[in-house]
């Protein structure tokens, strides 16, 4: 059975548009993502009754969402694969070919198999605090530097990816959850998948991150998309080159 996604009745004249301007975001994450390893997966998740999630493999120790119209096929109907993984380069296509007037989307096979542990819950996270956009391209341009002299798998040093690059924290609370730290692997993702891109003029007040965590995951909102990357201790997990 195939992954697909539903548009009939979701994509109309009216948010064709804005429906298109998604789907080539998404696409320019996964092909992005397919550069950094050419296995990556992608697994659907519904949000409510009209979006999804597309959650975006990566090498780094961290998984990427982006959000499109749509409902994850057989949902409707209760019929809907409790994985919905595809492979990103299988899914590719469909996205980024997606034009007003398609009904189904067709993401390819099934192989929810592949897929390590599970996704971050929709709720329950809790905001740490904002980072400015440029802050976070900043760290992904030093680490660049850094990194020219000490690569490693996937480009990118091992001990970069695992250095504390930024403590975020909420000074009004002493919960443990209110104080995270940001290390390589999420900047990476951030800056390699152009999550946080520099923004015209139209958008310049919405050039920041904002910084949730929950027990087990650390959570990093941003323009394009979020990155999601397990708290060290906790019990997250999520898949791994290919």
């Amino acid at each position: 059975m195939g992954v697909t996604i539903d548009l009939q009745g979701i994509v109309d004249s009216r948010s064709a548009a804005a429906a298109v301007s998604a789907m080539r975001r998404a696409g320019a994450v996964m092909k992005r993502a397919l550069v950094m390893d050419p296995g990556a997966l992608v697994r659907l998740s519904a949000v409510g009754e009209r979006s999804t999630d597309l959650f975006i493999s990566t090498p780094l120790g961290c998984v990427a969402s982006v959000r499109v119209p749509g409902q994850v096929g057989g949902a409707a109907n209760g019929s809907a694969s409790a994985g919905a993984v595809a492979y990103a380069s299988e899914a590719l296509g469909a996205i980024v070919g997606f034009e007003p007037g398609q009904q189904t989307l067709d993401l390819g096979a099934d192989v929810d198999l592949m897929w390590v542990g599970s996704l971050p819950p929709q709720q329950g996270f809790e905001l740490i605090d904002t980072v400015p956009g440029d802050v976070l391209r900043g760290l992904h341009a030093d680490m660049a530097t850094e990194n020219e002299a000490n690569s490693g798998p996937m480009g990118i040093a091992r001990s970069l990816l695992e250095q504390q690059m930024l403590t975020v924290q909420r000074t009004e609370s002493s919960d443990a959850t209110a104080s995270v730290a940001l290390e390589g692997r999420i900047i990476a993702a951030l800056g390699g998948l152009r999550l946080v891109p520099e923004p015209g003029e139209k958008l310049r007040d919405y050039d920041y991150v904002r910084v949730s965590a929950s027990g087990s995951w650390i959570r990093v909102d941003a323009l394009v998309g979020s990155v999601y990357a397990p708290r060290p201790g906790g019990l997250a997990r999520v898949p791994g080159p290919r």
